[in-house]
């Protein structure tokens, strides 16, 4: 070693040899591998049994996989104007190409996090409904040109959307190729431009990655007089803003329109609905973490990529760490009965809305036997269930009628979001809130014009739906024979007082049926088989971090106190540190003391002037506040320039 040595000028230069790790031994218990299931393990003191616990991690896979689906069909369908839009501007964009002029859509998004969602759902909606071929890149990813012209003839070639953002590509026959060459040999054949028609490029960067998207606009731009190529560019900087910071001569060249996506708290609101109300047997969160996720929702500006990633994790949990979530109100997943232990018919036992439930049997000959006799128990075990889902489906009902009674009466003031409504329904009786007796008040003054409308849909709805159509049977023969009545009005001797008649039946049948249905799920037996309502164990991963909440507050102050004078606009009636902060996110990496200090000026100075050193003083205790909570750092080498300080995820 010590003759090997000599040979170097110092050990820094010298080879060392380091022999592989060995592998390592995974732990297997019963024959099954720890790391099988995601690391799902054993429950109930390590006595449940591995079909147990395959049996809750597969259910887990389902639940989680429908929710998923449910939010991006939800926000295809919520976005289908904007996506026709696009597809409008592609075809147009035919003319353009002609004239040399490079087709460039630019997207403003609100988060940079969901653009991967954005772009696939628009890349799934353009290659399915509309038979587009389309291609989705990350220039952060691919930075080599080779490399961007493999993925975009890859997926060129193969028609399913595949993850956009990956890191890593499959092989492809067209490696070598370039553009022009795929388009000329494979790309304008006969065949496949009856299948595909255009072609699409969504392209992602980082938002102040500008030469990567020039170079890239560039490269296309010189492909475009052989390759009729359409650029969709998504980022959260706004479209304006974007080709600015292009050179003169490519912006020139392009032929550019902005588009923007839906507002991301209203398409939370509206997935909400979707996922929890709309389907009586979805997955239920109780009332505590319910409340969190809306005020994650509605005050904190969540993304849709942190909206999903809480959601999994309270189904996750849900089913990581109940043994009882083997039980679901899908008849068809039933578990097995030898999968149903003593240990889970002793928790069963121990439930509270369990034992209510024994407190309220007058047959004590029945409360000893659901207390003994294990058979008999995990016999009645399906009755509770069909009990909680008729429970489910009438809830479902009775939000639905509702929702379609705000939208008959018309007035805007008693109008509700469904999720808001069905969050009060969590915590009390519904059809005793004053907004429910106010909706059924105005329904007595309901005019004819308005009533044929909200009897049409209340028929429907229930007649429609095979899922009410068992639990509603009469419902749904007093609903057609008020219908039938409403029809034949004219044919009476006295349409007025039949309409009164009418109206007052429905008034009944409606307060009738909200009485019935607006049950609190907690007065049904083992709900807390279905709900998942532990509130502390999401807290940590519901709320956002202090940073985020700061964030929150600074652009959003009316949210926290109430105000409505000043909201989502400059105001000088803000807080000093949110006129601030509206300035502070209009503005770019580096800002420049003084123009900070003028455009404060200029918005506290909109009403009343007041003096330069007030000013001053005040601007510069908002600056030390902003220090504080380390929303900006100077720069040591440029005095009077600071930069921001990004905020960490609220995930980390």
């Amino acid at each position: 070693m010590r003759r090997s040595r000599e040979l170097f000028e110092s050990d820094f230069e010298s080879c060392i040899l380091i022999h592989p790790p060995q592998k390592k031994e995974y732990r297997i218990e019963d024959g099954v591998s720890h790391f099988e299931f995601e690391g799902f393990r054993k429950l109930l003191g390590g006595r449940e049994a591995w079909a147990n616990v395959k049996f809750r991690y597969q259910r887990y896979l389902k639940t989680w996989s429908l929710i998923r689906n449910k939010i991006q069909n939800t926000y295809t369908q919520y976005n289908s104007y904007n996506i026709s839009q696009l597809y409008e501007f592609v075809r147009n964009s035919k003319n353009t190409a002609q004239t040399s002029r490079l087709p460039v859509g630019l997207i403003t998004t609100e988060h940079i996090e969901d653009d991967e969602f954005v772009m696939n759902s628009i890349a799934t909606t353009l290659q399915e409904k509309y038979r587009a071929r389309v291609a989705s890149i990350n220039l952060s990813f691919l930075n080599n040109p080779a490399t961007i012209t493999k993925a975009i003839i890859d997926q060129f070639e193969n028609s399913p959307v595949k993850n956009v953002l990956s890191k890593k590509l499959s092989a492809s026959s067209s490696s070598n190729m370039t553009l022009s060459e795929w388009y000329t040999k494979k790309g304008k054949s006969k065949k496949q431009s009856e299948e595909r028609g255009d072609l699409v490029v969504l392209v992602n960067s980082h938002p102040t990655d500008f030469n990567r998207i020039e170079e890239f606009l560039r490269s296309c731009k010189k492909s475009l007089s052989q390759v009729p190529l359409s650029i969709l560019v998504c980022s959260t900087i706004p479209g304006n803003e974007l080709t600015s910071n292009l050179s003169s001569d490519l912006a020139n060249s392009l032929y550019t329109d902005t588009f923007s996506v839906p507002s991301t708290m209203k398409f939370l609101g509206y997935a909400l609905e979707e996922i929890f109300v709309s389907d009586p047997n979805s997955f239920k969160l109780g009332l505590g973490p319910f409340k969190l996720l809306i005020d994650l929702v509605t005050n904190q500006k969540v993304s849709i990529r942190d909206f999903g990633n809480h959601i999994k994790y309270a189904v996750m949990t849900q089913y990581y760490s109940n043994p009882l979530s083997i039980f679901s109100l899908d008849r068809d997943d039933f578990p097995d009965v030898h999968m149903i232990s003593d240990d889970h018919l002793e928790i069963l036992r121990m439930q509270p809305s369990f034992r209510r439930y024994l407190e309220c049997i007058q047959d004590g000959q029945e409360v000893i036997r659901l207390l003994e006799e294990d058979d008999y128990m995990i016999s009645r075990i399906p009755d509770f269930i069909r009990e909680f889902e008729e429970h489910s489906i009438r809830y479902f009902a009775g939000i639905k009628c509702v929702s379609i009674l705000q939208d008959s009466i018309g007035a805007r003031t008693f109008k509700k979001p469904v999720y808001l409504l069905y969050l009060e329904g969590l915590s009390t009786n519904l059809s005793d809130s004053q907004h429910v007796k106010l909706l059924l008040i105005l329904l007595k003054t309901i005019k004819e014009e308005e009533l044929a409308p909200f009897l049409k849909k209340m028929y429907e709805f229930f007649s429609r739906s095979s899922l009410l159509s068992d639990v509603f049977k009469n419902d749904i023969v007093a609903l057609a024979k008020l219908h039938e009545s409403f029809q034949n009005l004219k044919n009476e001797k006295d349409p007025q007082d039949a309409l009164e008649s009418i109206v007052n039946q429905m008034h009944e049948f409606c307060a009738r049926l909200l009485r019935e249905s607006f049950i609190c799920y907690e007065h049904m037996p083992l709900y807390e088989l279905f709900y998942f309502s532990n509130r502390e164990i999401l807290k940590w991963n519901f709320n956002p971090d202090y940073l985020s909440l700061v964030n929150s507050g600074l652009e959003r102050p009316s949210c926290y106190i109430n105000c409505t004078c000043c909201e989502d606009k400059f105001s000088p009636a803000q807080h000093d540190t949110c006129i601030l902060y509206k300035v502070y996110s209009e503005s770019s990496e580096s800002i420049f003391l003084d123009d900070w200090y003028f455009a404060f000026r200029a918005i506290v100075n909109q009403q009343v002037t007041f003096g330069e050193p007030e000013l001053r003083a005040r601007f510069n205790q908002a600056l030390r506040e902003f220090q504080f909570f380390g929303l900006v750092q100077p720069v040591e080498e440029q005095p009077g320039t600071y930069i921001k300080v990004s905020f960490p995820s609220s995930n980390q």
